[in-house]
């Protein structure tokens, strides 16, 4: 499984593109702010507006993993057996 890192300044890929990588092999790294993060998921209404959060996305969309905490993420990456790399 592979891990991407999208950043704010890269072209994003359609939903088409996207899935044609992996399907459900893929993951994407987000890194949002509690009001951002809302947005995405419902249940973190009580999350801090200000605070940033590393969240993992299934290539549809699905929310997987929402942590405060940079090595947990490593760690559910680990886990799962999925190995990182950059979308350049």
């Amino acid at each position: 499984m592979t891990h991407i890192e999208k950043t704010e300044s890269q072209t994003p890929l359609s939903v088409e593109e996207f899935l044609a990588l992996g399907g459900e092999e893929i993951v994407y790294r987000r890194r949002l702010t509690g009001k951002q993060l809302k947005a995405f998921v419902p249940e973190a209404k009580n999350a801090p507006e200000a605070q940033i959060f590393e969240a993992l996305f299934g290539a549809d969309g699905t929310p997987l993993l929402v942590t405060d905490d940079r090595r947990s993420l490593t760690d559910w990456l680990d886990e799962a057996g999925m190995d990182m790399a950059l979308r350049h």
